[in-house]
């Protein structure tokens, strides 16, 4: 299973709180060749590291993530929710996910602008990963294709990766204008065709969420280029 590429989604979010510095560290600790994670602004213009739009299921705070500046944000715990084993963990920057992560590990960075419109956030991303000369570690993913041809047209050799949860008409139009890199289908609507007539096209197929290591073994028979995975540790174990 080593040509499998392994992207622990939120990190290791099984054994850490989702989105933070310990649970990406946790996930490239264990095997994990990439990590995934969301990206949102906050009210200061900084790129921010959390999957919600409200801060009220994975923080000590209340309220939109954009409602508040980095510093604000950086006052928050982000770990008691999740186990008081790691109360004080703190909300990253995007920035401090670069500059801590190793730079062998990947980084799919999902931009959350489906429900909030974050004015520049396509360029302020692309920008960091730049200054990181990282575009041929990075794929940049989100539900919001608009947002990824934005990017596109900043960068049009930027890897993107286009996120579905049900199969719509004009999915592979779209992939082909944004010159797509992947497609990243939820995994109740991944198949065979689906993967087939991807890899016909030249796009890698990465499904979400896989927890099952029974599931990892059929979709690698099936020929998937990945899997993103809540449990990167026990899914690598189980292939071994």
């Amino acid at each position: 299973m080593s040509d499998l590429l392994i992207i622990g989604h939120r990190g290791a979010p099984a054994a850490a709180p989702e989105n933070t510095l310990p649970s990406f560290l946790l996930a490239a600790q264990t095997g994990a060749q990439m990590v995934e994670l969301d990206v949102h602004l906050s009210k200061d213009g900084k790129v921010v590291v959390i999957h919600d739009e409200m801060l009220n299921r994975t923080t000590s705070g209340t309220g939109p993530v954009m409602a508040r500046t980095l510093a604000s944000l950086k006052r928050l715990d982000a770990g008691t929710a999740f186990s008081p084993q790691f109360a004080g963990t703190k909300i990253p920057s995007l920035e401090e996910v670069f500059t801590s992560l190793p730079r062998r590990i990947g980084l799919n960075i999902e931009l959350k602008t489906n429900i909030v419109n974050y004015p520049g956030l396509e360029a302020k991303v692309l920008s960091i990963v730049n200054r990181h000369r990282a575009q041929q570690r990075v794929i940049v993913s989100s539900f919001n294709w608009s947002s990824l041809n934005t990017l596109h047209r900043l960068e049009p050799q930027l890897r993107l990766g286009l996120l579905f949860n049900r199969l719509q008409p004009d999915l592979w139009a779209q992939a082909s204008l944004l010159n797509a890199f992947s497609l990243h289908p939820a995994l109740a609507c991944t198949s065979s065709q689906l993967i087939w007539q991807s890899h016909s096209w030249g796009y890698r197929v990465f499904p979400w969420v896989v927890n099952n290591p029974a599931q990892v073994v059929e979709l690698k028979t099936a020929g998937v280029d990945g899997v993103i995975t809540d449990c990167p540790q026990a899914i690598l174990q189980a292939m071994e």
